[in-house]
């Protein structure tokens, strides 16, 4: 009777933690004091107005300064090797670049370009 009890008291607490797991919500918390002031323009445009933009602005904007000053790029720093100025992987392998034109299949040309330079590399 003992083991059922136990049983049944981790369910109930196996279950209360997975709907206040569920539950959490602070993902959706929107960080609007750090927009950038382009974009909070964009959102006081009408939809009509928003429709007709181009691009839409970026909803942050971060300097470098800003983040040279965090841990992580300091991190970031101890933890690389030397790396080259510039790496160009068209100069080690045979990858053609083709025009996929006005079709809107730039996922499919993105692909297979994939999958070849795959093959190209691993036989």
């Amino acid at each position: 009777m003992k083991k059922q009890t136990l049983i049944k008291y981790f369910l109930l607490i196996f279950t209360v933690c997975i709907v206040f797991a569920g539950n959490n919500n602070s993902f959706a918390l929107e960080d609007v004091e750090n927009y950038s002031e382009l974009y909070k323009q964009y959102l006081e445009l009408s939809d009509e107005e928003k429709e007709k933009v181009d691009v839409i602005p970026e909803k942050y904007s971060t300097s470098f300064k800003q983040y040279y000053n965090t841990n992580a790029y300091k991190k970031a720093l101890r933890n690389t090797s030397v790396l080259p100025s510039r790496y160009n992987l068209a100069e080690h392998y045979n990858i053609k670049v083709e025009n996929q034109g006005q079709e809107g299949n730039c996922w499919t040309f993105a692909s297979l370009e994939t999958l070849e330079t795959y093959l190209q590399i691993h036989g």
